[in-house]
Formats: structure tokens, sequence, C-alpha cells
């Protein structure tokens, strides 16, 4: 029996915004060379194209870039943080074990104090299962917009001698606003859709950061669409994956503002 991840679908519901926030400390690969050296260093880059990575500070955390990332999303956007019903925050570095960060998130943030506010930890499934958490709030209440904040900062919790994950993990947070609508034909769902619908209406914002993929290192990305996260792009490079979405008219080209200088 071929099994198949749960399936979710809320109509009337739209993804209205997507912002992040990177730190701007930066670590290139090649400073490894003199703890793993220079061969398992070059390999690795030529494996995984992963020239640096962003890491917070020693008191930065993953709250601090979330935060970032909605009050720029909200001021962009002209929404008052009292309009926001809820806000989830979904990831493996908490600020505490207790309070929620969440909680932090909301007092910082000037969310109204009868928001719905909590924590849930998870790691890479972590976008979709906070949509599928916030859409279903939404669904069955009267919240009309909610704030789904993702991120990690797993350099404070990685061993600096491991090699297998030392080089590997970057830090960022990132939010994605959550609106209802009146049109039906607004879907939240977990298919290939939900690219579709950011690639074609809703562009990421990268804050105080460069650009980073599994294909190279890139400087001053500027409102480039959010096409970065999802697993076509382990298959496809970049260039290649963008050709074939304007070929498929997925993409509208007048729309499209890419701004790449390849370091």
């Amino acid at each position: 029996m071929n099994k198949q991840m749960a399936f979710f679908s809320f109509n009337n519901i739209r993804v209205t915004g997507v912002a992040c926030a990177v730190p701007s400390n930066e670590i290139k690969t090649e400073s490894y060379k003199p703890l793993f050296g220079d061969e398992e260093v070059e390999k690795f880059m030529e494996m995984t194209g992963v020239r640096a990575s962003h890491r917070t500070s020693e008191h930065q955390t993953c709250s601090d870039l979330g935060y970032r990332a909605v009050k720029e999303l909200l001021e962009k956007k002209g929404i008052d943080p009292k309009e926001i019903g809820a806000l989830l925050f979904v990831s493996h570095s908490p600020d505490y074990r207790r309070p929620s960060t969440a909680f932090v998130l909301q007092y910082r943030l000037g969310l109204p104090k009868e928001a719905v506010c909590y924590d849930i930890s998870l790691g890479c499934s972590s976008l979709v299962v906070g949509m599928q958490n916030a859409a279903s709030i939404m669904n069955t209440g009267d919240i009309q917009k909610a704030l789904v904040i993702v991120g990690d900062t797993a350099g404070k919790s990685v061993y600096p001698a491991d090699r297998s994950s030392a080089m590997l993990f970057g830090e960022a947070g990132a939010v994605m606003l959550l609106e209802k609508s009146e049109n039906e034909n607004d879907v939240i769902n977990n298919y290939s859709e939900i690219l579709e619908t950011l690639i074609k209406n809703y562009s990421l914002i990268l804050l105080d950061c460069d650009f980073e993929t599994n294909f190279g290192y890139f400087k001053e990305a500027q409102e480039i669409y959010l096409v970065q996260s999802f697993d076509v792009l382990t298959i496809q490079p970049l260039t290649a994956f963008l050709r074939d979405l304007k070929a498929k008219n997925i993409l509208n080209p007048e729309k499209l503002r890419i701004i790449l200088n390849k370091s």
C-alpha cells in the first residue's frame, strides 16, 4: 500500500506576505579548513554548494530574527499589529524552555492580549505544519489574520567539531502572513499549488542579508520570489527552474524581480 503524507486543504484563506531575516554575521565554509582539513572542506563545498552560512551573535535569538521579519512585513503591508489574531512560533530553537517564545514575540510586537499564541517544536516540517495549525484556527473561529514564524539558530546547539553538521546549518527566521478571504478560490493546502501561489503573487523580503541556495552564494538579493525553499530545487538549478516556471506560465516575467550578483 502506498503511503502519502497527510493532506489538508482550507478555502477562503490565503498567504498575503512572506518575509525573512538573516544574521549579518557570515561564516565562510573555507574557514573550517584548519579544523577539518582542505580535502574534507572542499569535498563538502562541491557536494552541497554551501560556500558560506550566517550565524547569530552570542545573545541573538531565533525570536530576534522572527521579530525583525514580522516588523518589516507588517510595516510594508501597512498592517497594525493589533489586527493579528494568532501567532505561531514553530522551531527547534525556542528562547526559553518556558515561557513559550510566542509570548515573547506577542509582547515585543504589541499584539493583542487575547491573541492565540503558542509554540510548536518542529524543524524541517515547521512551515507546513505551522500553516496547517494557523489555517485550522482561522477556519474554526473569527481570526482574520495570523502569523506563522519559523526559523532556527542551530549553530548554538551543534558541536563545533562535528564535521557532519558544523558546516551545514545556517541560521535565519521567517514569517508567513495568512489572511481570510471572501474568494472561494483562495485555498491553503500542502500540495504543489502552495509553490505556484507564492511565486505568482508574493515576494520574499530579505533583510540585512545575502542570499544562499544549494547551488551557490549570491549577494544583494532583494524581492526575490520564494523558490529556494522547495524540494524541486534539489534536482534543478535555480536558473533552469525559473526558466521552466516561465515556460509553464506559472511566473509572470513582468512581475519577477530578481537582483543577483554572483560573488
